[in-house]
């Protein structure tokens, strides 16, 4: 092979490259600013609050340890805790205003302090959860254990503690024959802290030997202990060897059908982000296409024809509508084949959302086709845009590692509102009305395309 004109066809590719100077820019630029841009969002540039995950609480019990869980709970610096009533959590976990709602049973607050000491079976918290936020779930469910604790310890252990288990020991593991004395107490609490090891310290075993002289060098007080006879305890029962769990949960997803419709929404979500995604990347490809058009001279050839300026541009956004919806409809059809997720909300809001989304990634297009000098740069530029947007809409990164500014900036991105929408109708079971302030917002997005498109369209090459 001649390496000449092999070398000279690559060094006239790169010059054609960097001719362009807008695109070769955008390049670098591109990259470099999604790459600072994700670093902002995980604190890259500095500390900033992680946004609250949103939960509800419902206090059923209205007891001292109730009102302590719920009381810890809203002060917790990592949730967003509001007490609700029952019917308004569980609305608001359908809804996605919160990713978990919690209620506190009547009786909660005697039964755990019971179950602590292992007299009871530990009472049942009950938790609604949305399976789209597990990441969400999981943190919050991690932070109310932890609440949980806390409050029943406090109420059933006063001052620490030491008094309800010296009584407790007192009453239930000294025998009647064994002196009540303070000393005789406090080695049982000792000797509690090892269940079925009552007569360890006398033991030969050179591990136990090496135990003895640890505890002794640490508490000179227990020398004497070792030399003395063991208190007798009575035999007690498994369940009192100690403290236990004081609560267990009870988990139910608002997804239908189980632990299979929680399978089958969390891939109607990745199927969502995915729709989301790729539409708006065929949307992209669709404006570039309009402005190599304009650079064949195509558009003059269009205008001289008796159409107005309005028309041809009302051809390619339904044109590109079209593609879009039925790229919508294929992919979401293919998803309930594959993975057996259904439609749960209501079949005319589904089809008005997924036309509404349809025309707004058309407007888009044809934004696209207003953007840089060549194609080149405005695929750039576009594709940077689409990526922002399908990430700050939910579609890769769970929203609530985002930091609170950007959380409150979602509402003013299009992907945000057509996720939300799709996960409404195949998950949340949304109405038409319920569906309605997504349809209308991406409407809106779509007429702001639209306007600026009209307006900033260069009909002829510079």
């Amino acid at each position: 092979m001649n390496a000449r004109p092999l070398l000279a066809l690559v060094v006239k590719d790169l010059r054609v490259f960097a001719a362009d100077r807008y695109a070769l820019t955008l390049s670098f630029v591109a990259p470099i600013a999604l790459a600072s841009f994700m670093a902002l969002i995980f604190g890259g540039a500095g500390s900033s609050p992680q946004s609250k995950i949103a939960i509800r609480v419902t206090d059923e019990d209205d007891s001292p340890i109730s009102r302590r869980i719920v009381l810890g709970a809203q002060d917790d610096p990592a949730l967003d805790a509001i007490e609700s009533p029952l019917d308004a959590s569980r609305e608001a976990v359908r809804k996605g205003d919160a990713a978990l709602s919690v209620v506190i049973p009547r009786g909660f607050g005697e039964a755990s302090a019971d179950a602590l000491y292992g007299d009871a079976a530990p009472p049942a918290l009950v938790f609604l959860h949305d399976p789209m936020s597990q990441s969400e779930i999981n943190l919050a469910r991690g932070l109310l254990t932890r609440v949980v604790l806390e409050a029943v310890t406090a109420e059933a252990m006063p001052d620490g503690g030491n008094d309800d288990l010296l009584d407790l020991l007192d009453d239930e593991l000294i025998a009647s024959d064994a002196p009540a004395t303070d000393e005789a107490l406090e080695r049982a609490e000792f000797l509690s802290l090892f269940p079925g090891q009552d007569d360890w310290w006398q033991s030969p075993d050179p591990e136990a030997e090496a135990a003895r002289l640890e505890l002794v060098d640490a508490f000179p007080a227990l020398a004497d202990w070792f030399e003395s006879e063991p208190v007798a305890f009575e035999p007690v029962e498994e369940s009192r060897q100690g403290l236990t769990l004081p609560f267990k949960t009870e988990e139910t997803s608002i997804a239908p059908r189980g632990a299979a419709g929680e399978q089958a929404a969390l891939a109607a979500h990745a199927f969502a982000g995915m729709v989301v995604q790729f539409v708006l990347f065929s949307a992209v490809e669709w404006g570039v296409v309009l402005l190599q058009e304009r650079r064949r001279g195509m558009w003059k050839r269009l205008r001289a024809a008796p159409i107005s300026r309005s028309t041809l541009m009302l051809s390619k956004v339904l044109s590109c509508a079209i593609v879009s919806l039925v790229i919508t409809l294929v992919v979401f059809t293919a998803g309930a084949l594959l993975f057996g997720y259904r439609l749960e909300g209501d079949v005319l809001g589904f089809v008005a959302l997924a036309v509404a989304f349809a025309v707004m990634a058309s407007a888009f297009g044809l934004t696209v086709a207003t953007l840089g000098r060549s194609p080149q740069g405005a695929r750039s530029v576009a594709l940077l845009g689409v990526l922002v947007m399908v990430m700050l809409g939910g579609c890769w990164i769970p929203s609530f590692l985002f930091p609170e500014w950007i959380q409150a900036f979602t509402p003013a991105i299009p992907t945000r509102w057509a996720i939300d929408g799709f996960d409404g109708v195949f998950t949340r079971g949304f109405s038409f009305g319920e569906t309605l302030p997504m349809i209308s917002a991406l409407g809106f997005f779509g007429l702001g395309f639209a306007g600026w498109a009209l307006l900033a369209f260069r009909w002829n090459e510079p």
